[in-house]
């Protein structure tokens, strides 16, 4: 088995392992509590500090942070970066097409629980009113951070990538974004989808892929 495609079954196990131990938890909370019982949790510890280093983390799932992302693959592999703009570009259609078309009656939690619970708002920031369902930030996240995680297959990185997925699914429930049901699909999305096109990808391997694949911004010559 070629070093580079052993290293990636690691960190690839690495992270699944993870998930799946945030996935028994999760489920444990969405069977036991309501749906607002994280939210009303978290945010007791909501002030001017911890709303500024949500607000970064969550911006680890928007545009500026992915372009970065993409656009530095191209120095390690062309390959790599087209397989992430694809993954994330499905993931955002899929999430786009779930949450107007499938589950458009999914309220966000600032909208049904500020009338009646006086919760403490991060100062400055929008809430959002519809379409909670699932959310799109952690989808984003985890897809992404999933293909990180197989792209540079260490262990060490699959614990940095899952941890920081896992920031932002954490972060949309902090800032009464989202619920934790939203957030616990949107990283199924957004896992289950990396996965599928993974397996895409190995496919497109065994029938032959272009030179140029494998190429990148810094080796422009098999």
């Amino acid at each position: 088995m070629p070093a580079a495609m052993s290293s990636r079954r690691i960190a690839d196990k690495t992270f699944l392992a993870l998930f799946g131990i945030f996935l028994l938890a999760g489920m444990f909370l969405l069977i036991n509590k309501d749906k607002a019982w994280l939210s009303l949790q978290m945010n007791p510890w909501m002030n001017e500090n911890s709303a500024r280093f949500f607000i970064l983390v969550t911006s680890l799932a928007e545009g500026v942070a992915i372009t970065l992302v993409t656009g530095s693959l191209l120095f390690r592999s062309y390959g790599e970066s087209l397989l992430m703009l694809l993954n994330l570009l499905l993931i955002m259609l899929v999430v786009a097409f779930l949450k107007q078309q499938v589950f458009a009656d999914h309220l966000r939690p600032g909208l049904e629980l500020l009338p009646i619970v006086p919760l403490k708002l991060a100062p400055g920031l929008k809430l959002h009113q519809l379409h909670s369902f699932p959310s799109g930030h952690t989808a984003s996240a985890f897809g992404m951070f999933y293909l990180l995680s197989v792209f540079f297959g260490t262990r060490a990185f699959s614990f940095i990538f899952f941890t920081l997925a896992l920031l932002v699914g954490i972060s949309r429930v902090f800032l009464i974004q989202h619920y934790f049901e939203d957030i616990y699909f949107g990283s199924i999305a957004g896992v289950g989808i990396s996965i599928l096109l993974l397996l895409g990808e190995k496919q497109w391997h065994r029938k032959g892929i272009p030179g140029w694949y494998h190429l990148s911004i810094l080796k422009r010559r098999p």
